[in-house]
């Protein structure tokens, strides 16, 4: 097959995902590292959050160099794996996404009701409660991230991993879910609670604020 890339844009494009994976790796090692082998931080439910965001941004970074790593080589959409890792590939690639995404939400909406319920705060973002909120987080993504295992494939007539049902109803309905899960949802949320924040934030902002650590619950 022809490059669709000239192999300058590939160097260039190359050298930035290699940089910038790179960073993110190290920077998400760190982090889990710093998190997990200190008992202190691990109580934090806000430390708990981040660890977990640590870990699937990750694992994503990991299945998307592996997806995308021949391509940018090549020059051209291509699988040079065994044909039964294109669909395993594309779902994992989509859970630690979403489950990145929501866990993101998670800190947003926990910061929220910090500032504006401090009285509630520690009942409602207690340690049990974020540990069923990121287990709920993985399960729903992992059940909702399920079409794209099932209908990507690669096909014994053809080099690319690729979903041949896109045009589908299904499929077209299914990414509206997605989009609105996953993007419009959340970005409706983060608005809300970026423009909430002056009115509760300052002089009156209760001490469970003055930590950057959220509180262990009792």
């Amino acid at each position: 097959m022809r490059r669709l890339v000239s192999i300058p844009w590939s160097t260039s494009f190359g050298s930035l995902f290699v940089l910038l994976t790179t960073i993110g790796l190290i920077g998400n090692t760190i982090v889990i590292i710093a998190i997990a082998g200190d008992k202190k931080m691990r109580k934090s439910v806000m430390n708990m959050l981040l660890l977990n965001l640590a870990v699937a941004d990750a694992l994503n970074l990991i299945t998307t160099t592996v997806e995308w790593t021949h391509t940018i080589v090549l020059g051209y959409p291509a699988w040079v794996f065994p044909s039964m890792l294109c669909p395993l590939a594309r779902y994992l690639e989509c859970v630690f996404l979403f489950t990145s995404i929501l866990t993101q939400l998670t800190v947003c909406v926990e910061r929220y009701i910090a500032i504006v319920y401090p009285i509630h705060a520690r009942r409602l973002c207690s340690r049990a409660n974020i540990l069923l909120i990121i287990c709920t987080i993985w399960s729903f993504v992992f059940i909702l991230a399920l079409p794209y295992a099932l209908f990507h494939e690669k096909r014994q007539s053809s080099r690319v991993c690729g979903n041949p049902y896109s045009t589908t109803n299904f499929w077209m309905t299914y990414k509206w879910v997605e989009f609105f899960s996953f993007f419009f949802v959340p970005c409706i949320i983060l608005c809300y609670s970026i423009l909430k924040f002056p009115v509760f934030s300052g002089p009156k902002t209760s001490s469970y604020m003055k930590n950057t650590h959220s509180p262990p619950a009792n």
